[in-house]
C-alpha cells in the first residue's frame, strides 16, 4: 500500500492498491506539495507558493490570448470601412441565446450575409433592425456589427477570466509573503 497525498492538502494518508506507474505519480505528488511548502492539511494547495504560481502561471495563457485579440480587434477597427445592414433573422441556440443574421451591401457591390458569433439573451438585436457594419474592403466576410459587444465582447470577457485567476495567484503569493513576515517576526520577539 502507498500513502497518497489528498488533492488539496498534503499531510493526510489515503491507502490505494498498487498500480503499476502509480507509485512515480505519488512521489511527484509528495515532491511537489514538500517544495510547495504543504505540510499540513489545513492549508489549501491554491494558499500554498506552489499553488499561487501555479495559478498564476495558468492565467498568463488567457492574459496572453486576450492582448491578442485585443490588438487584432483594433487593427480590424483601424482597416475597417463601415456600411449599414440590416438583421435578416435570429439564430437561437439550445440556451435559449440569439446571434442576429445580417445582410449588408459592400463597396464592391457585392450583397453579404453574416451570423454573428456574438450570442445574447434578450436578443440584442430584432429582425428588420437596420445596424451599422464594420468590414474589411478585403475580407467583407468577417464583418461585425459596429456594437460594443459585438466588436470586444470576447476580449472582454477572456481579459476577465484571466484577470480573475491571475488575482487569485498573486493574491495568494501576497498572503503567503505576509503570513511568512509576520511568522518571523514573531519567532524574533519570543
Amino acid at each position: 500500500m502507498l500513502a497518497v497525498p489528498p488533492l488539496f492538502g498534503c499531510g493526510g494518508e489515503a491507502r490505494v492498491r498498487k498500480i503499476p506507474g502509480l507509485n512515480l505519480i505519488c512521489r511527484f505528488i509528495r515532491w511537489l506539495c514538500r517544495i510547495g511548502g504543504l505540510d499540513d492539511v489545513k492549508t489549501p494547495l491554491w494558499l500554498t507558493p506552489f499553488g499561487g504560481w501555479f495559478i498564476v502561471f495558468l492565467s498568463l495563457p488567457l492574459v496572453v490570448s486576450a492582448l491578442v485579440i485585443f490588438i487584432r480587434t483594433e487593427i480590424f477597427l483601424h482597416r475597417s470601412i463601415s456600411a449599414e445592414g440590416t438583421v435578416i433573422r435570429l439564430v437561437v441556440d439550445q440556451d435559449k441565446a440569439a446571434a442576429p443574421v445580417f445582410a449588408f451591401t459592400a463597396q464592391n457591390g457585392r450583397a453579404i450575409t453574416i451570423q454573428s458569433k456574438a450570442y445574447s439573451t434578450p436578443p440584442e438585436f430584432g429582425v428588420g433592425q437596420s445596424v451599422p457594419v464594420l468590414y474589411e474592403r478585403d475580407h467583407p466576410e468577417g464583418a461585425r456589427i459596429a456594437t460594443h459587444w459585438q466588436v470586444y465582447g470576447f476580449e472582454e470577457v477572456t481579459g476577465a477570466i484571466s484577470l480573475f485567476f491571475a488575482g487569485i495567484g498573486l493574491g495568494s503569493l501576497i498572503y503567503q509573503r505576509r503570513r511568512n513576515r509576520r511568522t518571523a517576526e514573531l519567532k524574533v520577539a519570543n
